[in-house]
């Protein structure tokens, strides 16, 4: 006679437990092969949260900054001539965790913002708080529209805008010649020794390690000095 479930289940089971989901084992979307429509799908999602959050904070403190200094407007702390004494103390706060000329820029670029989408009508804007930066650097200030516009309509990246930036302002733009392809390698070779420093420092706890851990360390300060 053929034994029920119940009486298959591991000894000590709890026989009402629930079998597990088997939808939860399957492998996700995309883990074994690359699937380009779920990676363009994902990062437009990280790019609204990322472009999201980083205006949403520096709009949050602007207006801390303006309802604290200037009487809620940002016309007046952009004229430069109503320099506040308490606002420009701001530098000298070891305990202010961003920098003051971080919340200068903050300033002008929530004054772009409102700018832009004042003229274009919209509420508000898909570029990232860095591209709005670099549109900061125009010298003629009435491209930035144009050239927000089609940032937008291109999905330029923050390189993209700066070369046309650069472009717009009459600028030359360097090739990346031998020189800049060095000093790139360089810098990527520095992290990762910086990183094997990281790396060694932990490992000093373990007493194999520790006789060789002087000689590895002395020689890894050299490659970064």
């Amino acid at each position: 006679m053929p034994r029920s479930p119940r009486s298959l289940a591991r000894p000590g089971a709890d026989p009402s437990a629930r079998p597990p989901n088997r939808s939860l084992l399957r492998p996700a979307p995309g883990s074994r092969d690359v699937d380009p429509v779920l990676l363009d799908h994902t990062v437009a999602a990280l790019n609204r949260i990322y472009v999201r959050g980083g205006l949403q904070t520096a709009r949050a403190l602007v207006q801390v900054l303006v309802d604290t200094f200037w009487n809620g407007s940002l016309e007046q702390a952009l004229t430069g001539t109503d320099r506040h004494a308490t606002f420009e103390a701001l530098r000298s706060r070891g305990d202010l965790q961003v920098s003051y000329s971080v919340l200068v820029r903050m300033l002008r670029v929530v004054a772009l913002l409102e700018r832009l989408t004042t003229d274009a009508g919209d509420a508000d804007t898909p570029l990232s708080f860095s591209h709005l930066s670099e549109l900061l650097k125009l010298r003629d200030p009435s491209q930035a529209q144009p050239l927000a516009d089609r940032a937008v309509e291109q999905q330029w990246s923050v390189r993209d805008l700066r070369a046309a930036v650069q472009q717009a302002n009459g600028e030359a733009i360097a090739p990346a010649g031998p020189l800049r392809s060095l000093h790139a390698g360089l810098k990527r070779s520095t992290r990762v020794v910086e990183r094997a420093l990281d790396d060694a420092q932990a490992l000093l706890d373990d007493p194999g390690e520790r006789a060789v851990a002087p000689d590895v360390l002395s020689d890894l300060d050299d490659l970064v000095a």
